[in-house]
C-alpha cells in the first residue's frame, strides 16, 4: 500500500499529465520546415545525387549527365527525401522536448521503432534511385545501339541502288536473266524499308529518354547528334565478353572479304546476284549481332554492379546528427519552426 498521501497522489498526477500534455502538443504550432537556425547540424547532407560504382567506371560524361539531371529533377525522389529530413527534425524536436526525465518516469524508448521506420523509408528512396538511373541508362543505350543500326544501313544505301544499276544494265545487255534485276530492286527497296524502321524506332528511343530526364524531344535529340558510340566500358559482369567481341569482330571480317570477292565477281560476270544478296545480307546481319550482344553486355553489366553493390543510393540519406544542447544558444533551441514553399505535398 502507497505511503503518498493521496492529496500528494493527486498533486504529482496533475503534474505529471500537465508536464505530459506540454511535451506532446508543444510542437503542434510549427510547421515542418527547419529554420536554417534550429537546424543546425554537424553533419550536411550531401550538395548533389549520389553517384553509382558503375557510373564512376564510366567514360562518357553524358551519360552520366543525363542520370544527375533525372536523379535531380525528379519530384517524387525530391520529395521523398524532403519528408525523411522533416521526419527527422520532428523526432529530434521530439525528443528534446520530451527530455530524458519522462522517459525515465513512462519507462518508454521508442528509438528501435523509430529507426525501424527510418530505414524502410531510406530503402523506398535507394530503391527509387537505382531503378531510375538504370531506366536512364538503359534507354541511353538503346538510342546508342539504335543509331548504330541505322548508321550500318545508311553505309549501305548507296552500295545496294549500285547494285541495283549493275544489275538492270546488264540485263538489258543480255547478259543475265531477269532474275537478277528483280532481285537487286528488292534488296534496295528491303533496305530502305528497314532504315525507316529503325529510324522511327530511334525516334521514339529518344522521345523515351527525353521523357525520362524531364528534357525536350527536339533538343535531346540534337545534344546525342549521331555518333554511334557506346560508352567506352569493359563489363565486368562477363569474362566472356571480351572473347565473345573478337570471336564475332572476326566473323565479320571474313563477310566483309567474302562480299568484296562477290561484288568483284558479279561486276566481271563471274559471280550471280544471288550470291551478292546472301553475302551482303549475312554480313550486315553479324555486324548488327555485334552491336546488339554489346548493348546488352553494358546493360547486364549495369544490373549486376547494382545488385551487388547498392549502397551508392543511400548515400545522402544518413541520419542529422543535430548539435549538442549545450553547444546551443538558448534562443535558437526554442525558435520555431518556419515555413518555406515546397513543390511537395
Amino acid at each position: 500500500m502507497s505511503t503518498i498521501p493521496s492529496a500528494n497522489r493527486r498533486l504529482l498526477a496533475t503534474s505529471l499529465a500537465a508536464l505530459t500534455c506540454a511535451a506532446l502538443f508543444a510542437p503542434l504550432h510549427a510547421q515542418t520546415t527547419p529554420d536554417a537556425a534550429t537546424s543546425d547540424t554537424s553533419q550536411q547532407i550531401s550538395a548533389g545525387p549520389p553517384v553509382s560504382a558503375w557510373r564512376q567506371s564510366l567514360s562518357d560524361p553524358y551519360l552520366s549527365a543525363l542520370i544527375e539531371k533525372a536523379l535531380t529533377d525528379d519530384n517524387d525522389l525530391t520529395c521523398a527525401v524532403e519528408r525523411l529530413r522533416t521526419q527527422d527534425e520532428q523526432d529530434r524536436r521530439g525528443r528534446q522536448q520530451l527530455g530524458a526525465r519522462i522517459e525515465r518516469l513512462f519507462g518508454k524508448d521508442d528509438t528501435a521503432e523509430t529507426e525501424a521506420a527510418r530505414n524502410a523509408r531510406i530503402e523506398r528512396i535507394a530503391l527509387r534511385r537505382v531503378r531510375l538511373s538504370q531506366r536512364v541508362a538503359l534507354a541511353y543505350l538503346e538510342v546508342r545501339r539504335l543509331q548504330r543500326r541505322v548508321g550500318q544501313r545508311k553505309d549501305l544505301v548507296d552500295q545496294y541502288r549500285d547494285n541495283a544499276e549493275i544489275a538492270e544494265f546488264r540485263r538489258q545487255a543480255g547478259l543475265v536473266p531477269a532474275i537478277d534485276g528483280a532481285v537487286a530492286r528488292t534488296q534496295d527497296n528491303t533496305a530502305r524499308a528497314e532504315l525507316d524502321d529503325d529510324q522511327v524506332r530511334l525516334t521514339d528511343a529518344i522521345d523515351a529518354l527525353a521523357g525520362l530526364v524531364n528534357e525536350d524531344a527536339a533538343a535531346l535529340a540534337a545534344q546525342v547528334g549521331s555518333t554511334a558510340a557506346f560508352p567506352p566500358w569493359t563489363p565486368a559482369a562477363s569474362a566472356t565478353a571480351p572473347s565473345s567481341d573478337a570471336l564475332l569482330s572476326n566473323e565479320i571480317d571474313k563477310a566483309r572479304r567474302t562480299v568484296r570477292d562477290a561484288r568483284t565477281a558479279y561486276r566481271e560476270g563471274a559471280g550471280s546476284m544471288a550470291s551478292l544478296y546472301v553475302a551482303e545480307a549475312a554480313a550486315l546481319a553479324l555486324e548488327q549481332a555485334l552491336v546488339d550482344r554489346q548493348a546488352r553486355a553494358l546493360a547486364d553489366d549495369i544490373r549486376h554492379q547494382d545488385a551487388q553493390d547498392p549502397a551508392w543510393a543511400r548515400q545522402g540519406l544518413e541520419p542529422v546528427i543535430a548539435t549538442p544542447p549545450e553547444k546551443r544558444s538558448h534562443a535558437s533551441a526554442k525558435s520555431p519552426l518556419v515555413v518555406t514553399a515546397s513543390r511537395c505535398d
